[in-house]
């Protein structure tokens, strides 16, 4: 679970990424994806 400010979306969607980007986190680009499509649809 994230949690953040509304302000905060493009740095969280920044942040998505360079978790997805580390082969060290089980977190991968379609996981960066589902959450950054919450966060649009959250608007």
């Amino acid at each position: 679970m994230f949690a953040f400010w509304p302000h905060q979306q493009d740095l969280v969607r920044r942040m998505l990424g360079r978790f997805a980007a580390n082969d060290e986190l089980s977190f991968n680009w379609y996981d960066a994806a589902t959450l950054s499509q919450q966060i649009n649809q959250s608007k």
